[in-house]
C-alpha cells in the first residue's frame, strides 16, 4: 500500500524535469533554480498531465512562473465552478488547452481551428491548400512552439514532414471550427479538404503500378484517415457527387488492405 506513495515524489521530478526541460526550449534565460517550489505547485496544479505541463510551460516567455501560477489557477478555479460533467483529470487538461487558446492571436486561432478538419496527421502543403491564409508554415511553427501541434518525420517518408494536433487539442479545436462564423471560417474549408484529399489520393494511386509503388503505397496509409474522414462528412452533408468519388477512392486504398468489405459496410451506413 505504500507503493503509490513512494512513487509520488518520483512523478512530482518527472514532471518538473519535464516543466524545466520545456521552459527552457521556450526561453533560453530561464532560470529553474529560482522558482523551484513554483514550478512544483505548478505541476501538481496541472495533476502532472504531460501535455498541460507542455501548454504551460511554453508560456515562461510571457509569464514569470508566479504570475503562470496565479492564472492557472484562476483558470481550473473558474472551471471547477462550472457545470461541466468532466473527470478531474480531463477537466484540467480542457482547462489548460482553452487558457493556451485564449493566448493565441486571431490568425493562430484560426488555423488551428481550421487544422480540426485533418484526420491523424497531415502536410504542411495540405495545410497551405486546406486552411489557407498568408503564411501557414509560420503559423504552424508557432502553435508547436506553444505545444498546440507537433511535428513528426515518417520513416518510410524521411523527406517528409508531417503535423498533428494532440488529442485534447484536436477535440478542442473541432469544437471551435464548428462555432466559427461563416465570415471567419467559411464552409468550404471542408469542401477544400474533401477536393485535396481527392487530388492527392488520385495522384498516389496512379504511382502504385510504378517504380514508386512503396512510396505511394506509404503516402496512402498516411491520408486514410483523412480520406475516411472527407468520405463520411461529404456523405453527410448533401454533396452526393463528391462523395462517390471519394467512396470510389477509399475502396481502392482500402483493396490494398484487404478492406473493401470495411469501405461497402461504410457506404451503408451512411447512405
Amino acid at each position: 500500500s505504500g507503493a503509490p506513495e513512494a512513487s509520488r515524489p518520483a512523478r512530482r521530478v518527472v514532471a518538473v524535469e519535464l516543466f524545466v526541460d520545456r521552459a527552457r526550449m521556450a526561453s533560453a534565460s530561464f532560470d529553474a533554480t529560482v522558482a523551484r517550489s513554483l514550478i512544483e505547485s505548478i505541476v501538481e496544479r496541472l495533476d502532472r498531465l504531460p501535455l498541460a505541463i507542455e501548454l504551460a510551460a511554453a508560456r515562461v516567455r510571457l509569464l514569470a512562473p508566479e504570475a503562470l501560477l496565479g492564472r492557472l489557477d484562476d483558470q481550473l478555479d473558474q472551471l471547477g465552478r462550472a457545470p461541466v460533467d468532466l473527470p478531474t483529470r480531463h477537466a484540467t487538461l480542457r482547462a489548460a488547452v482553452d487558457w493556451s487558446w485564449q493566448l493565441l492571436g486571431p490568425e493562430e486561432r484560426r488555423v488551428l481551428a481550421s487544422c480540426a478538419v485533418f484526420a491523424g496527421s497531415f502536410a504542411l502543403e495540405a495545410a497551405e491548400v486546406v486552411v489557407g491564409g498568408t503564411d501557414v508554415a509560420a503559423t504552424l511553427e508557432r502553435l508547436c512552439d506553444r505545444s498546440l501541434v507537433r511535428a513528426r518525420t515518417v520513416p518510410e517518408l524521411s523527406s517528409q514532414v508531417r503535423f498533428e494536433l494532440y488529442a485534447a487539442v484536436q477535440q478542442f479545436a473541432a469544437e471551435r471550427l464548428a462555432a466559427m462564423p461563416e465570415a471567419v471560417l467559411p464552409a468550404i474549408t471542408f469542401e477544400r479538404h474533401a477536393l485535396w484529399v481527392l487530388d492527392e489520393g488520385a495522384r498516389w494511386v496512379a504511382d502504385l503500378d510504378g517504380r514508386g509503388h512503396a512510396r505511394a503505397k506509404a503516402h496512402l496509409e498516411l491520408e486514410l484517415d483523412n480520406l475516411r474522414q472527407a468520405f463520411e462528412r461529404q456523405s453527410t452533408a448533401g454533396a452526393p457527387e463528391l462523395a462517390a468519388r471519394l467512396g470510389r477512392l477509399l475502396d481502392a486504398c482500402l483493396r490494398l488492405r484487404g478492406g473493401a468489405a470495411a469501405r461497402r459496410a461504410r457506404c451503408r451506413a451512411t447512405s
